[in-house]
């Protein structure tokens, strides 16, 4: 009987022992896994961390060495000292930005009071870093609006433009710049707004 109760007593023991194995195993296990797991969050974040300075620098980089086209200034060539046959609208445009602007089209048009709008579009080009570039309208003559110059001059006419400048930039994202412009007959010069905007 004795022997028996030994017996029962070494097995209840050695069970007690492997549970108390298994427990610190486990307790061993989770602190582990705990470990681990603020470990893989270090590094998940550390990695977003720099994925995010990354895209920031890419960002800045696209902001402040991508083309800017925009119009530089507005001409009305031979309108000195007052209007002729021979007065035109230009317009002309510059890339101000340090990279070139790739496939760059302008398509504006000018009313002149109500005789309808009158187009005028160029070719895509490519328009390097400071690069300028010209939009010529025909002649006064050529639009048939030779009696209208006294309206023209005195401002009893309206005289505007608009239209929009369309390129790509080296980054391969799509511009787009929205004009438009007034004629003032008392300083005898077009005043302008543009809105540039980065298409998504």
């Amino acid at each position: 009987m004795t022997n028996e109760l030994i017996a029962t007593t070494a097995t209840v023991l050695v069970s007690f022992l492997q549970l108390l194995v298994l427990i610190a195993g486990i307790v061993i296990y989770r602190r582990q896994t705990t470990i681990m797991e603020g470990s893989l969050a270090a590094a998940k974040q550390s990695a977003d961390a720099a994925r995010d300075s990354a895209d920031e620098t890419r960002n800045t980089a696209r902001l402040t060495q991508c083309a800017d086209v925009l119009i530089e200034h507005v001409d009305l060539d031979n309108s000195k000292p007052s209007f002729t046959e021979l007065t035109r609208l230009i317009i002309h445009f510059q890339n101000f930005g340090p990279t070139r602007a790739i496939n760059l089209r302008v398509n504006f048009t000018m009313s002149i009071g109500t005789s309808g709008d009158i187009q005028a579009s160029s070719a895509p080009v490519v328009l390097g870093a400071d690069g300028t570039a010209q939009l010529f309208f025909k002649t006064i003559r050529e639009l048939m609006l030779v009696p209208s110059i006294p309206d023209i001059e005195s401002g009893r006419m309206s005289f505007g433009f608009k239209g929009t400048i369309s390129y790509d930039d080296v980054f391969g994202k799509d511009h787009e710049v929205k004009c438009h412009g007034d004629y003032d007959h008392f300083t005898r010069i077009f005043s302008w707004q543009q809105s540039p905007s980065k298409k998504p």
